[in-house]
């Protein structure tokens, strides 16, 4: 049967301007018709409700027999339907192992009143519950961890549960053991006599070992999520901004002292500043290590490369010494060096180490800063080119120091008389 009428407008005009002719014993009549009609639509309607939803739960199953996530549904306690993900986890070549059992036999002593409650909410509120971690067993008593959810639900004209599920015990496996992993690389950290912290891309604290918290006399709490500005002075914290800000625009590392206040006195710190990038070479966070270098520096300053004495013996050394900043810049030579090389004093401190190889000698040897600012002294037997052009071999040994200079004592080993 039809239930939908289609009325043309114009007959609906029409039957407004008869409607006040009608007589009372008409007007019922139809109204009579119209109720009969709508009951045989009612009749028809619930004759496709017989039909219907069979016709959708088969289509439902198939989609649940294809998820990849274990499904259950049961009610009154028994299972009525697995898919083939439950049965693999479960332990089972196919569902009629399981169908009729009941469902509490597949989960923990631990955790039974727990999913008694759970099914009762189910069936109370009518509404999905939430992922909860719990402990279920597979068919020969093995435990397993799992993340389940559970949907209330009609099957086979019962009240029944839908329950979702996965395995975590491999998931769960990889945390337990990543924070073991955590608390060794902790002990590790805080063993070191040196500060070690994790910034993330705002400049903000999200780690740092014991040594960090007990240097700059804070807890833990007091510096995590905090930005570098917070917790180091104003020009403390502008110079060591800037550096960072370096590393991650960069994407290198950075060496730098940093002078520090502290209620002794100055201070000095040694700070490196690594990034730390993903799979994909984005930078993510930056690593800092800083030592206290204090007492090195006082040592040299004691000592001192400008004290007379030392200065009267590296001018008497018959091996070059030249000392450079940074970049390479010659800063201070010695008379042997002028010998060697051929150049004036005046003239190599406006040249740069570089300048003192060929470009064949630079291409096949560079320079390695990148080893120098490790700390580590490299030997080396190289070819300069002199002031008028020939080339001689020397032996050079070159050195970060603790003022951030370079120096290299060079002698040559190519035959010449000195």
């Amino acid at each position: 049967m039809n239930c939908v009428v289609d009325i043309d407008e114009n007959k609906y005009k029409e039957l407004m301007k008869d409607l006040d002719k009608k007589t009372k014993d008409e007007l019922i009549a139809e109204l009579v018709s119209l109720k009969n009609k709508l009951k045989n639509c009612e009749e028809t309607h619930n004759d496709l409700n017989e039909e219907f939803p069979l016709e959708i739960e088969d289509r439902y199953m198939n989609q649940l027999d294809k998820n990849p996530a274990a499904m259950v549904i049961h009610a009154d306690g028994k299972i009525m339907y697995t898919n083939s993900s439950t049965n693999e986890l479960i332990g089972v070549k196919n569902s009629k192992e399981l169908i009729g059992k009941e469902v509490n036999d597949f989960v923990h002593p631990d955790f039974k009143e727990q999913n008694f409650k759970r099914i009762k909410e189910l069936l109370k509120d009518k509404k999905p519950g939430e992922f909860t971690e719990e402990t279920f067993l597979r068919n020969d008593g093995t435990p397993f961890n799992v993340i389940v959810k559970g949907f209330p639900i009609e099957f086979k004209k019962k009240k029944a549960i839908l329950v979702e599920f996965w395995d975590i015990t491999k998931i769960q496996k990889m945390y337990d053991a990543l924070k073991e992993s955590k608390k060794y690389y902790k002990t590790l950290l805080d063993s070191i006599d040196a500060s070690v912290f994790m910034l993330d891309l705002d400049l903000k604290y999200i780690s740092g070992n014991r040594i960090l918290f007990e240097r700059l006399n804070l807890k833990e709490s007091d510096i995590l999520g905090k930005h570098v500005s917070k917790i180091l002075a104003e020009n403390t914290a502008k110079a060591f901004s800037e550096n960072a800000l370096n590393v991650i625009s960069n994407k290198q590392s950075i060496t730098f002292d940093l002078e520090v206040n502290t209620k002794i006195g100055k201070s000095v710190y040694r700070v490196k500043l690594s990034p730390v990038l993903n799979d994909f070479g984005e930078i993510i966070n930056v690593l800092g290590i800083s030592n206290d270098i204090t007492e090195q520096k006082n040592a040299v300053h004691e000592l001192g490369y400008r004290d007379e004495k030392f200065r009267y013996l590296i001018e008497q050394a018959d091996d070059a010494i030249l000392k450079g900043d940074s970049a390479g810049n010659f800063t201070y030579v010695n008379p042997a060096a002028e010998f060697i090389t051929g150049f004036s004093s005046e003239k190599l401190l406006t040249m740069n180490m570089s300048d003192l190889f060929s470009k064949d000698e630079l291409s096949n040897k560079p320079l390695k800063y990148n080893l120098l600012e490790d700390g580590r002294s490299i030997l080396m037997v190289r070819d300069i080119v002199i002031s008028d052009g020939s080339t001689i071999t020397v032996e050079m040994n070159s050195k970060k120091m603790l003022d951030g200079t370079y120096l290299c004592i060079m002698r040559d080993v190519s035959g010449r008389k000195m």
